[in-house]
């Protein structure tokens, strides 16, 4: 015979059956048991504050703190004097930090003068106000949501930091880390949200106005971002980075105009830059008897934000001709940063470090060249940059006026990014260019590729941002061009509801398809083509599709940095998914998905271009450095 459960049917307790019920559930942490039991409750004593207790200890048990205090304060409403609800407050806000609040209910605990006559409404698992108040410390769910943000799980630091806000709806830290973790996350239009109670409570602070005009630029709002920067560059004039988050704000779009970028940053170095304070160049002499010191500074060291493109060919560079300095801030702990750590000669955390300490500390290790491995649109570096503190500082494929305004004295990049401008004094152009594939993936196999089927899918690993009006009128083109074509959006990916809703208004609804969440791998599987939108300034997703297996087109644009996939698929021997203009990437969109065996022998490239690519280019990164610096030829 079955076991079975002795208790009653809930519909057949009594009242005080159903609360003795959810007291023990909830003390063995039988959640669903728990709640069934409160409802009954609830169900026969409406508005009871013994009901609203229960919720209380329920949510607790949930990890939802804030939701415990309204229920308990709820209870308290309806039965001020009943010292369980009371002291259930104390050693919630105990828990969670709040000195003031805590020691607000203690002392009204001591003084209330009624009980519920129920045990445990306040349960041993619960503790006690004086165990919890001996242990308090300082908001220790935004000291846990840091440490997830800290480790790059933005995930979970926007749950610890929804709950600190539930808990505290005027907790600065609280609004302001989850802003900051929704729009690393790439949730976009719920950072919006969050960036504008942030504003509201500070009073419109500058360093916060700065946060929300990047997050309205990632939201699609860009003259709106404009005015964010613009007034908290009026309350702090003399702060080089909340000046310098306007220019990225402008520049976070795949069709920013480049003479206006190039104004903004001329005005924003004609304030910061310092003049005339650059150390001299080493003799070259000097090489004869000592390594050339490089040092290269990030902030991106998640995957997917381009660096993993690059780590691989700066970690391999000749040990015996460079010493390699890195500055690193951001995810110091992640993979990524681990591997380049164990290549460097000397590690630096410039995390929480400002600007001008940052700057300091380079000047001191007396670099000969200093890279800046991230786009100077998308991480705050320029403040750095522009103190001068190494005689030669490079940008990474940037744009050559952009870089010069701010302080960069040269370019790294590769002939095909800068095409037109190959003879502009200061370009050190690497055939072939710098990006790798991550090497963190594993090595594809040619028998799991998909096999197309009759229905052709498009697909897209961009954010909303990076797609603007040109790409979408190429999108509708291709789609009414190839019969039965879907485009397959991942909300997750564009960057919430908000931004997949945008797009879906502008392309025809019936040949779309919205995914449901899962692995990016399986997102992969599913398209025959992704579709790098044109001109995108990050197009390092591209790659890393592509040594996954799937195939994708790029198009070649006048921001350089927006063509990192295309030098890397010309390295490749792939010019079939490389476009020149907006027509001909119509015109190779269509004709790759009819294309017989352009899997197979993409493939055979991404596999070919895998295991030599990192060397070859470390190589050759090391030789055009070395003709900067005139360090001897190698032995």
């Amino acid at each position: 015979m079955e076991p079975t459960d002795p208790s009653p049917p809930s519909s057949t307790l009594t009242r005080d059956e159903a609360i003795r019920g959810a007291l023990d559930a909830i003390a063995v942490n039988d959640v669903a048991r728990g709640i069934d039991l409160a409802q009954q409750v609830n169900a026969l004593e409406p508005n009871s504050n013994i009901g609203l207790h229960l919720v209380g200890l329920l949510s607790l048990r949930l990890n939802e703190p804030g939701r415990a205090v309204e229920a308990f304060e709820a209870a308290r409403k309806l039965a001020p004097d009943v010292r369980e609800h009371i002291d259930a407050l104390a050693i919630v806000f105990s828990k969670t930090g709040r000195l003031v609040d805590s020691l607000f209910y203690g002392k009204l605990a001591t003084a209330a003068t009624q009980e519920t006559g129920i045990p445990g409404m306040l349960p041993e698992w619960l503790g006690t106000f004086d165990e919890a108040f001996y242990k308090i410390h300082d908001r220790p769910l935004v000291k846990q949501a840091q440490k997830l943000f800290d480790a790059g799980d933005y995930g979970g630091a926007c749950e610890a930091f929804r709950r600190e806000i539930e808990l505290d709806s005027r907790s600065i830290e609280g609004w302001r880390g989850f802003t900051l973790a929704l729009y690393r996350a790439r949730k976009y239009d719920d950072a919006l949200v969050a960036s504008g109670a942030l504003i509201s409570l500070t009073d419109r602070r500058a360093e916060d106005l700065s946060i929300h005009g990047l997050v309205l630029a990632a939201a699609g709002r860009r003259d709106e971002a404009l005015v964010a920067g613009r007034e908290a560059g009026s309350l702090a004039p003399d702060d080089a980075a909340i000046a310098w988050r306007t220019v990225q704000a402008q520049g976070r779009t795949s069709d920013a105009d480049s003479a206006t970028l190039n104004a903004m940053a001329e005005s924003w170095g004609a304030r910061f830059l310092a003049q005339g304070s650059r150390p001299a160049a080493a003799d070259p002499a000097e090489f004869l008897h000592r390594r050339v010191r490089v040092g290269v500074m990030s902030g991106h060291w998640a995957h997917g934000e381009g660096l993993d493109l690059l780590v691989p060919v700066f970690e391999l560079v000749d040990r015996r001709r460079v010493e390699l300095f890195v500055y690193a801030d951001g995810l110091v702990d992640a993979p990524l940063a681990r591997r380049l750590r164990a290549r460097s000669n000397v590690w630096q955390d410039l995390t929480d470090l400002d600007a001008e300490t940052v700057g300091f500390m380079v000047r001191n290790d007396n670099l000969d060249l200093l890279i800046d491995l991230d786009d100077p649109l998308l991480t705050n570096h320029a403040p750095v940059i522009a103190q001068a503190p190494a005689p030669t500082a490079l940008a990474l494929y940037a744009d050559p006026a952009l870089a010069f305004a701010v302080g960069f004295t040269g370019i790294l990049g590769e002939p095909s990014a800068y095409r037109d401008r190959a003879e502009t004094a200061g370009l050190i152009l690497i055939d072939g260019g710098l990006a790798t594939q991550p090497v963190d993936l594993p090595p594809l196999d040619p028998t799991t590729l998909r096999v197309p089927g009759p229905e052709i899918v498009f697909g897209t690993v961009a954010a909303g941002w990076q797609i603007d009006e040109t790409t979408i009128a190429a999108w509708r083109d291709i789609l009414a061009a190839v019969p039965g074509a879907v485009l397959l959006l991942d909300d997750e990916n564009l960057g919430g509801h908000g931004s997949t809703g945008r797009l879906a208004d502008r392309l025809p609804r019936e040949r779309l398809r919205l995914r449901e969440p899962g692995p990016m791998q399986e997102y992969l599987a599913e398209v025959d083509l992704m579709l790098d939108p044109i001109g995108n300034p990050s197009a390092d997703g591209l790659i890393a599709a592509a040594a996954q297996g799937a195939p994708g087109l790029t198009c070649r644009a006048r921001r350089p940095r927006a063509n990192l996939a295309a030098g890397w698929l010309d390295r490749a021997g792939l010019p079939e998914l490389v476009a020149e203009d907006p027509e001909d990437y119509r015109r190779k969109a269509i004709a790759a998905v009819a294309m017989p065996g352009l899997r197979a022998r993409f493939a055979e490239r991404v596999i070919a271009d895998r295991d030599t690519a990192a060397a070859r280019q470390a190589v050759r990164l090391v030789e055009a450095l070395a003709l900067l610096v005139n360090l001897p030829p190698s032995p």
